[in-house]
């Protein structure tokens, strides 16, 4: 889409974000957040894995019914349409249509911290999780080789923090399904030159 089409659409709905997404290259790293275009940056190999290994380890444990997926458009009104990391959804039998995931579908949304993007992930994505009414909200954040997770469940209007994962601790969690994590499986695996991996 040329700048004239872009300056077009200002302010933007998810309709019009959603054109943008289908023509645009590189247009599935851009949000919609109020009305105003967010593009992400991409994120990195430690990033994408941890978040990627997590989907896994959701989707051996959905129930019938439920899928989990990343990097997917979720609506949250009509002038916010956020991309988690991952997204837990109801889904019934038949073709997935076209657009984003509607916020009523959603059971559990995790966002993995950028370091662009810490008030984001941290505050203003959870707030507008929480408007939407979605159960269940995770963080990941890896720091220095760090890693943690925060659960949180919808309590109210706001969300509240039920545990907090470290690694080599699994722990068996119950919302929004029956899941055991242990979130050092989530670390990026390091290998040396003769191909044995050492750990991360």
């Amino acid at each position: 889409m040329t700048s004239a089409g872009l300056a077009r659409h200002r302010p933007w709905t998810v309709d019009s974000w959603w054109q943008l997404v289908e023509s645009a290259p590189d247009a599935d790293r851009c949000e919609l957040f109020e009305g105003a275009l967010l593009i992400r940056p991409p994120g990195s190999v430690a990033h994408q894995y941890a978040g990627d290994q997590l989907r896994g380890s959701l989707a051996s444990a959905c129930p019938p019914g439920v899928v989990a997926v990343t990097a997917v458009g979720i609506r949250l009104g009509s002038d916010t349409a956020l991309i988690p990391h991952v997204v837990v959804f109801r889904h019934e039998q038949g073709p997935f249509q076209r657009g984003p995931i509607d916020a009523r579908d959603a059971l559990l949304v995790v966002e993995v911290v950028s370091p662009s993007s810490k008030t984001m992930d941290r505050v203003a994505k959870p707030a507008k999780y929480a408007a939407a009414e979605i159960p269940s909200f995770w963080l990941l954040e890896i720091e220095d080789g760090d890693f943690s997770l925060s659960v949180f469940i919808l309590d109210g209007q706001t969300y509240r923090l039920t545990e907090r994962l470290t690694p080599g601790t699994p722990l068996r969690l119950f919302e929004p399904f029956p899941v055991t994590l242990d979130i050092a499986q989530l670390r990026l695996p390091a290998w040396d030159a003769g191909g044995d991996e050492r750990g991360a």
